[in-house]
């Protein structure tokens, strides 16, 4: 077989969809399955072209504005350059759901759609304006409609969404992601990654880290922070945010400027190797998500051992485990309490789940050859 992917964001670029289609490429390919993957150029550094056992990977330029409409174009337009004979087309929401329904039509071909989140109408809670929540909204309905063999939905969560947005239900498999368990390939002495970084080992350190964007909460974090730190004075924070939304950026900013605390370290972006030793020195991880697909800052917690205050929103009901309490979201009050409770050891704990990335691997090979 020879399996064209599309996907918008691929490393180097760093995110839960560019880890899942690393690992199926890297799966598939292992297993004499060749894979061609279309995506953008995100860093100067990356190679344009890039050739391995049975891969290719073709990085195109795009802008950034009308990001999607031109990744769209230059996509399709790359795919009948190369003159492949794919055999399926496997795209990825959002970008890369019309550049593959387009090619599925034109080059006859049949095509699945992987699904990491669908919003529908939770689109008009996340404070855009009525015409950008409309857009957003009526986008998802268009995807719902384009003639997928498969909709592959990465949790239960995202299959309901799928539905309600109008997608028949045979025509969806859940099919979910593996662990990132290359995070724990170190060992760690804490007591001395405590000390490196300033923290004593009676500190409690929480850490919160990911993108800023409109469904991560993280406004209501950095606004509970000050109260956090009245109520634990053993109290620290880490924070690794990378901009996604300029309105929730400013937020947090203004906030952040409003904390008088030598407690707390603020990181734009960290190397992958530092983000793991702040995970090893953490307590507790904080996600105050306000709705999630998957949940791979959840999995990455509880991989780790760590005490968890997450939102009972989306997928992390359905993936978390180990200690944890789950608050409402869009609560700056209710992340206090949270972490309040976690800090007095007032948790719920439920037996570790696993979950294998030659499971997924495995089942979309499955999906590919039914098709």
């Amino acid at each position: 077989m020879h399996i064209l992917y599309l996907t918008e964001y691929f490393p180097p670029h760093i995110g839960g969809q560019e880890l899942l289609f690393e690992k199926i490429v890297n799966g598939i390919s292992s297993k004499d399955i060749y894979c061609t993957v279309i995506t953008s150029r995100t860093n100067k550094k990356s190679l344009l072209n890039e050739n391995n056992l049975n891969q290719s990977i073709y990085r195109i330029n795009i802008p950034k504005y009308f990001f999607r409409f031109f990744f769209t174009i230059k996509a399709v337009y790359k795919s009948f350059k190369l003159k492949n004979n794919f055999d399926l087309i496997h795209g990825s929401t959002y970008g890369g759901a019309l550049p593959a329904f387009i090619l599925s039509i034109l080059l006859r071909k049949p095509a699945i759609l992987t699904v990491h989140e669908f919003m529908c109408k939770k689109w008009f809670e996340f404070g855009h304006n009525f015409f950008t929540s409309s857009f957003y909204y009526l986008s998802e309905l268009l995807i719902s409609k384009m003639s997928f063999k498969k909709f592959i939905a990465v949790s239960n969560y995202t299959k309901t969404k799928l539905i309600e947005a109008g997608v028949n239900k045979n025509k969806i498999e859940v099919i979910y992601n593996g662990d990132n368990v290359i995070l724990l390939t170190n060992k760690f002495e804490v007591d001395e990654l405590r000390n490196k970084y300033g923290y004593s080992k009676d500190d409690f350190i929480f850490l919160a880290y990911g993108r800023a964007g409109i469904t991560k909460g993280f406004e209501y974090l950095v606004e509970a922070i000050p109260k956090i730190f009245e109520k634990i004075k053993k109290a620290a924070f880490i924070l690794i945010l990378t901009k996604a939304d300029n309105k929730i950026w400013k937020k947090i900013e203004k906030s952040i400027d409003k904390i008088n605390s030598n407690r707390y370290t603020f990181c734009k972006q960290v190397e992958i190797n530092k983000l793991i030793e702040y995970l090893a020195i953490a307590d507790c991880v904080v996600i105050p998500s306000l709705s999630e697909g998957f949940g791979f800052t959840t999995r990455e917690a509880v991989i780790f051992g760590k005490k968890i205050v997450a939102t009972n929103v989306g997928s992390i009901p359905d993936v978390i485990s180990g200690d944890y309490i789950l608050i409402d979201s869009k609560s700056a009050d209710a992340i206090v309490k949270g972490c309040l409770d976690i800090y007095n050891n007032n948790y719920a704990s439920k037996l570790h789940k696993h979950f294998n990335w030659d499971d997924t691997i495995n089942n979309y090979i499955s999906i590919y050859r039914d098709l």
